[in-house]
């Protein structure tokens, strides 16, 4: 090999791990203090301190949006009790919890994209009082405890994003989806309990059973995923996208239709993986435009 063909190809190799070196300058620790440096700027609405990178991209509820602009302009407050997931390889961070607007309480979902230190875009998902689809009292929201358990065997992230993709496939009717559930697996989307007791859907109780029995068959499709952020030492992923409800007639089948439109829920999810298998999710979804498109981050 020349000279120049040498130094080509090591200029390629370097170029290519530039990226990888530049999301783990931020590790764990500097990501949550950067979304916990963000969320205290946006409940004060003083975004001019914070770290921005000289071109970010902003988006609330898949709409993208001026820096100041939105919630940035209602916040009044945020919860201390918040679900943190930080992925130094890729340089995402994700927040889930309770923010208030002029005092009102709604749930709160975000991730965050840091580069050298520097905030490049945050997406929000904001769910506020009225409309579907599952409400609950922000104020009183906790995340699951398991959550900040460490697993005694990790996954690789590989077997992590699997087991939350083969979940999500299930949830549209994919044929050959094989979702894998821990013991004692539970659901909750925007503080509703959804897959035991009286919110259960469908009327069916546990993950494994409302997957056999069919209950998410008015999802058309879990719609331009985002695997965001992977703690492989906790079993935690984060995923982001949109759940497409159609409601054609022949869905229901003469049963009464939860909603009367087609419509699409713009989420943000946790997914606590534990024993190989999907053990609790926190998902923060609301009501968007059918097949909404999903924002440029």
């Amino acid at each position: 090999m020349s000279r120049l063909a040498l130094c080509l190809a090591m200029a390629a190799l370097l170029a290519a791990a530039a990226p990888a070196r530049a999301a783990e300058t931020c590790g764990r620790d500097c990501l949550i203090g950067v979304a916990d440096r963000y969320m205290d700027a946006l409940a004060a609405q003083k975004p001019a301190g914070l770290p921005w990178a000289a071109t970010v991209r902003y988006a609330e509820n898949s709409v993208p949006m001026a820096i100041g602009d939105g919630l940035w302009g209602a916040i009044s407050g945020h919860s201390k009790t918040a679900l943190k997931v930080a992925d130094p390889k890729t340089g995402e961070v994700a927040w889930i919890g309770e923010v208030e607007e002029h005092g009102q309480p709604g749930f709160y979902a975000m991730r965050m994209k840091v580069v050298d230190g520097r905030i490049a875009a945050v997406d929000a998902v904001i769910r506020r009082l009225g409309g579907p689809p599952e409400y609950s009292d922000p104020t009183t929201w906790r995340p699951d405890p398991a959550f900040g358990e460490r697993e005694k065997t990790p996954l690789t992230r590989a077997q992590l994003v699997a087991a939350v993709n083969a979940y999500l496939d299930a949830m549209q009717g994919v044929a050959k989806a094989a979702p894998r559930f821990a013991a004692d697996c539970g659901r909750k989307v925007n503080g509703v309990v959804t897959t035991h007791g009286p919110g259960a859907t469908g009327g069916v109780e546990g993950c494994a059973a409302q997957i056999r029995a069919g209950v998410f068959r008015p999802v058309e499709a879990v719609r331009a995923r985002r695997i965001t952020v992977v703690d492989e030492a906790r079993g935690i992923v984060v995923a982001e996208g949109f759940q497409d409800f159609p409601e054609t007639l022949d869905i229901y089948a003469g049963k009464p239709a939860p909603a009367k439109y087609p419509s699409s829920l713009g989420f943000i999810a946790a997914f606590k993986i534990k024993d190989g298998g999907v053990y609790c999710v926190e998902e923060i979804s609301t009501a968007l435009p059918y097949r909404m498109p999903a924002s440029p981050y």
